[in-house]
């Protein structure tokens, strides 16, 4: 009964979101994860992922960050990050092509609650302040509300999940990106190494028009502690 009233859960969703998924572009994510220290109330991770894209005008990229957690709070999680970011980008008036770096101080403040049996609700709340290479300096803050369905009896398969997050630039006064998930899955490969494999599409502010992407991630996370 749980599981049927799971998979209709999730139907819902889809059948939601599907209709407006259009996008003429695909982009394909590789990350990996490595929890280098957890001393409980604090996690120290590191990540670096490759991306490749089918695209005209956007290319190739890559992007690495480390992530200071606190878990102090019973339903609040606090962490500083730094991140970096390089992508390949073509100007569509010239026709050149080149890369473009932007660094990233960012800080989170995420709620989480047990909504029900094996169900988790969360909201990912983060502040950006970005330095963008040519571009200069701006701030941006992006929230992910997000359901989390934990499973049992499905083999290595531990959760289920969907989401979607909002960007809004405050130099510019806007919302600039939304990318919204309709399924994504969390595997157990071994007690230190899990996979997720999800799918978002990406609606996203370029210039004075909206573009639309499809992009399919894979993350290995593995904790050494």
């Amino acid at each position: 009964m749980k599981l049927r009233r799971l998979i209709a859960c999730l139907s819902l969703l889809l059948i939601a979101g599907v209709p407006h998924l259009r996008a003429d572009d695909c982009q394909y994510r590789v990350g990996l994860s490595l929890k280098l220290l957890d001393l409980p109330p604090w996690s120290f991770t590191t990540y670096g992922e490759f991306r490749k894209t089918d695209s005209h005008t956007l290319h190739d990229g890559m992007a690495f960050w480390e992530k200071l957690q606190f878990d102090y709070f019973t339903n609040l999680t606090l962490c500083v990050n730094y991140t970096y970011v390089d992508v390949e980008t073509t100007s569509a008036k010239s026709g050149l092509t080149r890369w473009q770096s932007t660094h990233r101080a960012e800080f989170e403040a995420n709620p989480h609650w047990h909504v029900a049996t094996n169900v988790t609700f969360r909201i990912r709340n983060r502040y950006e302040h970005r330095w963008v290479e040519v571009r200069g300096t701006n701030d941006r803050t992006r929230h992910r509300p997000e359901l989390v369905f934990e499973t049992s009896h499905l083999g290595p398969l531990t959760s289920i999940f969907v989401n979607d997050e909002v960007f809004y630039d405050w130099n510019l006064r806007r919302p600039t990106e939304n990318r919204f998930t309709p399924l994504g899955l969390e595997w157990r490969l071994s007690k230190q190494v899990s996979l997720r494999t999800y799918y978002f599409w990406d609606h996203f502010r370029s210039g004075s028009q909206w573009n639309d992407m499809h992009v399919f991630y894979t993350v290995f996370d593995v904790s050494l502690k």
